[in-house]
């Protein structure tokens, strides 16, 4: 997502949307790979995030203050994305 875009778009517009890392992410406690998938919750000063819940052992990362460059927004169109579960495992969709 670069940063008009950004800019353009409301908390209201991008809450709930998914969100794929381009980068590794981490907290004060957790990392999780390039290419994890997130749910934005809010936006302010930067993007909070959350993490699908890892199908091994149900973790769930929390994550503030993520910059628009570091997550590449993934269209409404895909319902089932690709891409690396928290643990590292690959994982398709949305957990149920």
């Amino acid at each position: 997502m670069n940063q008009k875009e950004y800019e353009r778009m409301t908390e209201k517009q991008l809450k709930g949307r998914r969100v794929r890392s381009l980068v590794p992410m981490k907290n004060r406690i957790e990392s999780l790979p390039a290419g994890t998938l997130f749910t934005i919750t809010g936006k302010y000063g930067g993007l909070a995030l959350k993490s699908d819940p890892c199908s091994k052992c149900g973790m769930v990362m929390w994550i503030t203050r993520v910059g628009p460059g570091e997550v590449e927004l993934i269209p409404e169109t895909v319902k089932h994305p690709r891409t690396l579960g928290p643990c590292g495992q690959v994982k398709i969709g949305r957990p149920s």
